[in-house]
């Protein structure tokens, strides 16, 4: 499956990986002990990542809007989406966080809402 993987200074990479979680991805991101990430063939510096997000999601119907500071603007599907809990997790000391099929950097992104 395509990912990309948008950098903080505005380049993006599209990557071939197997597989994709963003739950778990971010759950690697966050450990203190890594530096890098391997996705696929590509091995990157984790603190230059803003996000992270399939290329297309097919069939989806997606319901939630991930708006970045860079105006770019991810759309993805959100079960019982609850803009209360998004906050909740949101407010967690942790650096990279999940929604959908969506990794970000908590500093990367501007406002999330319901489409």
């Amino acid at each position: 499956m395509a990912l990309k993987v948008t950098l903080n200074d505005g380049n993006s990479i599209s990557v071939d990986a197997n597989s994709f979680n963003a739950a778990v991805i971010a759950e690697e991101l966050n450990k203190s002990s890594i530096f890098t990430l391997n996705i696929g063939n590509l091995v990157i510096n984790k603190n230059v990542i803003s996000s992270l997000h399939l290329e297309t999601q097919e069939g989806a119907q997606n319901n939630v809007s991930v708006l970045l500071n860079n105006g770019t603007n991810l759309n993805t599907v959100v079960e019982n989406y609850n803009s209360k809990d998004v906050s909740l997790e949101l407010n967690k000391r942790l650096q990279f966080f999940s929604i959908g099929n969506v990794v970000i950097d908590k500093r990367e992104f501007r406002l999330i809402s319901d489409i």
